[in-house]
């Protein structure tokens, strides 16, 4: 029986991205005592024009940086339906594993069934960058998901003093597999893992500034960056 395959939209992400004005070297803030503990990684910044006026609803752009692990096959998407009378369930969830979008809730009959994601939350709006795994659900019991990582999206954007918080839910270092193929999809390049290196890129009405940033577990990186 030949599987059937629902294809909700298919995003093409291109796997390297050019940016305009990338800096090396990122400013931060100075060390501070009273720095709050946290679990994970985030990045807390401040953005100003070079008069020292803080930029206000300026769009942040996360990518991530990756190392190649193996060369194993990519995680499948694809689940056997063994019992056509029970429905099944096909839903997105966050990294933490809250789900925010069912995509297909129907019965159908045994065999392999595929469901794709266009990387879009319920309101249709594009998710920001992050790890999110598409769960099939019967019995209200996760039988299988797979993960997809999305990158070069906006993830925060800065508010009336210029401030913009990432939090670790979208800083999934060390994540692995990441299966990647070549922009042109010719050819599979392999599973990659997630390095705690990040570029972001600031979306000015005039131009586009990026930086690219190392992070260290359990400490916030603070950035005071001028454009």
């Amino acid at each position: 029986m030949k599987g059937r395959v629902l294809l909700l939209t298919i995003m093409v992400v291109a796997s390297h991205a050019i940016f305009s004005g990338c800096e090396r070297e990122v400013p931060s803030f100075e060390d501070r005592t009273d720095q709050p503990e946290i679990d994970g990684y985030m990045i807390m910044g401040k953005l100003s024009d070079q008069f020292g006026n803080s930029l206000r609803d300026v769009p942040v752009v996360l990518y991530y940086d990756y190392i190649f692990v193996d060369a194993n096959p990519p995680p499948s998407k694809t689940y056997q339906v063994t019992d056509g009378s029970k429905p099944v369930l096909v839903r997105v969830a966050s990294r933490s594993g809250v789900p925010f979008r069912i995509l297909f809730n129907d019965t159908v009959s045994p065999g392999p069934l595929t469901v794709e994601w266009d990387e879009k939350d319920a309101a249709g709006n594009l998710v920001p960058s992050g790890v999110y795994h598409v769960q099939y659900v019967v019995e209200n019991v996760v039988r299988m998901s797979y993960p997809v990582t999305v990158t070069g999206r906006v993830t925060a954007v800065t508010d009336s003093l210029g401030r913009f918080t990432i939090g670790n839910e979208n800083l999934p270092i060390g994540f692995y597999p990441v299966p990647k193929s070549a922009s042109d999809g010719s050819r599979y390049l392999g599973n990659h893992r997630i390095v705690p290196f990040v570029t972001l890129q600031f979306l000015l009405e005039e131009r586009r500034r990026s930086v690219y940033v190392s992070l260290t577990k359990n400490q916030i990186k603070r950035l005071d960056l001028r454009f």
